[in-house]
């Protein structure tokens, strides 16, 4: 086996990639999430590595990086979204993946970039590990219980004993809401169309508390949940008077909701509004859960710890601060408060 690296072609290279990603990654993989992940990003075009086997002329893996803006303590800095890292099944050994992996890390020392992010699974964390780069932190998986019935039904297939089970599980949770206060005042409503510059005004008053986030300016926010393919994505605006005061944007499976971001303003007592809002309208629309992802270190966003909530799970972030942005004497990241949610990882 003679494993060499190389940097991909995007164009020349491009039916490669997306046939490999499909037998090795996820069947999504095809010329639609390609062009939307890789070459239409408003932050810029991918990277990515192929690991090449010489002897035998085929591929043995692919890394991507997948450009995007953070702001940093004010500062918007260029970053790697670390992404669709996977081996061919006849080369999982731990060699080849280091050495693709290294790659990667390579090049954004070469490069302007500030740091690389990645959402690992417990084996790639692993890999991180003997590259000596240890876990930054975890997303934490919050679940919110929306109603029972089905599940009662579930496991107790008697109609007449799960059905006022259900209902006074249901009361118990409606009940359980009650607690947060809840303002007339805010009119929920779903946004059609374009993702204009309010959302991305309000997004930066309600990340000011952080030293590091995604910037989220209007072509970003249409790029990343009116433009996926494969994925249909509902924004969910909150008003006061007609004025913008929070945004949710949610996709639904059969009974769950993924909320994929919530932000609102500033505002004492703000964050009970938006909630009992959001829950109506989803219970309303039938589901009968929700959960959100968000970093679980320093500091809780809207939803937070407040809502019902329960941590559900949680899977490792690593931060890798390049060598140029360590050498010109930046802050050192891992000191920073980060917030990073569902939203931030690519589909």
């Amino acid at each position: 086996m003679a494993i060499i690296i190389r940097e991909a072609d995007l164009q020349s290279d491009r039916s490669l990639i997306v046939r490999f990603l499909h037998d090795n990654l996820t069947e999504n993989s095809n010329d639609d999430r390609y062009n939307w992940l890789y070459l239409q990003n408003p932050a810029g075009a991918a990277k990515i590595w192929i690991a090449w086997d010489t002897v035998l002329d085929k591929p043995a893996g692919i890394s991507a990086a997948i450009p995007r803006t953070l702001s940093i303590k004010g500062q918007k800095r260029p970053c790697w979204i670390l992404a669709d890292f996977c081996m061919d099944r006849s080369y999982r050994s731990l060699g080849p993946a280091l050495k693709l992996q290294r790659e990667s890390l390579e090049a954004a020392d070469k490069s302007r970039i500030c740091c690389c992010i990645d959402f690992p699974s417990q084996t790639m964390a692993a890999i991180y590990a003997r590259l000596g780069i240890p876990v930054f932190g975890d997303l934490g998986r919050f679940a919110k219980p929306l109603n029972v019935s089905n599940r009662i039904n579930r496991l107790i297939p008697v109609s007449a004993l799960s059905a006022p089970i259900g209902w006074i599980g249901n009361v118990v949770l409606r009940l359980s809401d009650l607690r947060l206060r809840s303002s007339s005042k805010i009119v929920l409503e779903k946004s059609e169309g374009v993702i204009g510059g309010e959302f991305s005004d309000l997004a930066s008053m309600a990340l000011k508390p952080f030293d590091v986030f995604t910037d989220r300016p209007p072509e970003y926010l249409n790029w990343r949940y009116r433009e996926v393919p494969l994925q249909q994505n509902t924004v969910l605006a909150f008003r006061r008077a007609g004025r913008l005061v929070a945004y949710a944007i949610v996709s639904f499976t059969s009974d769950e909701a993924a909320i994929h971001e919530v932000f609102s303003l500033p505002e004492t007592d703000l964050c009970s509004d938006i909630v009992i809002k959001l829950w109506e309208y989803l219970r309303n629309a039938g589901m009968q859960s929700a959960s959100f992802w968000q970093s679980t270190n320093k500091n809780a966003s809207l939803l937070g710890f407040k809502s019902g909530c329960y941590l559900r799970n949680t899977s490792p972030i690593v931060v890798y601060q390049s060598k140029l942005a360590a050498d010109s004497g930046e802050s050192k990241l891992i000191d920073l408060s980060f917030l990073l949610v569902n939203g931030d990882r690519d589909s």
